[in-house]
Protein backbone atom coordinates (compact mmCIF):
# COMPACT_ATOMS: atom_id res chain seq x y z
CA UNK A 1 0.00 0.00 0.00
CA UNK A 2 1.55 3.70 -1.26
CA UNK A 3 1.89 6.40 1.02
CA UNK A 4 -0.96 8.39 -0.70
CA UNK A 5 -3.68 5.58 -0.74
CA UNK A 6 -3.21 5.45 3.07
CA UNK A 7 -3.60 9.22 3.27
CA UNK A 8 -6.54 9.31 1.56
CA UNK A 9 -7.98 6.52 4.10
CA UNK A 10 -6.60 8.50 6.99
CA UNK A 11 -8.51 11.45 5.71
CA UNK A 12 -11.75 9.88 4.98
CA UNK A 13 -11.10 10.84 1.53
CA UNK A 14 -12.13 7.39 -0.10
CA UNK A 15 -14.30 4.18 1.64
CA UNK A 16 -11.48 1.19 1.59
CA UNK A 17 -12.29 -1.99 0.51
CA UNK A 18 -11.76 -4.80 3.49
CA UNK A 19 -9.18 -6.40 2.04
CA UNK A 20 -7.52 -2.95 2.13
CA UNK A 21 -8.75 -2.42 5.61
CA UNK A 22 -7.04 -5.95 6.45
CA UNK A 23 -4.16 -4.66 4.91
CA UNK A 24 -3.91 -1.38 6.99
CA UNK A 25 -4.75 -3.24 10.03
CA UNK A 26 -1.86 -5.94 9.49
CA UNK A 27 0.64 -3.03 9.19
CA UNK A 28 -0.67 -1.52 12.25
CA UNK A 29 0.00 -5.20 13.70
CA UNK A 30 -3.93 -5.51 14.44
CA UNK A 31 -6.54 -7.24 12.91
CA UNK A 32 -10.36 -6.70 12.33
CA UNK A 33 -12.59 -9.11 13.81
CA UNK A 34 -16.07 -8.79 12.37
CA UNK A 35 -19.78 -9.85 13.62
CA UNK A 36 -22.94 -10.50 12.56
CA UNK A 37 -25.36 -10.98 15.42
CA UNK A 38 -29.40 -11.16 15.65
CA UNK A 39 -31.28 -7.41 16.93
CA UNK A 40 -32.49 -7.31 19.92
CA UNK A 41 -36.82 -6.82 19.68
CA UNK A 42 -38.10 -3.95 21.69
CA UNK A 43 -40.15 -4.71 24.68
Amino acid sequence: MTQPQLAKIENLDSIPTLPTLNKYAAGLGLQIKLSISPLMEAK
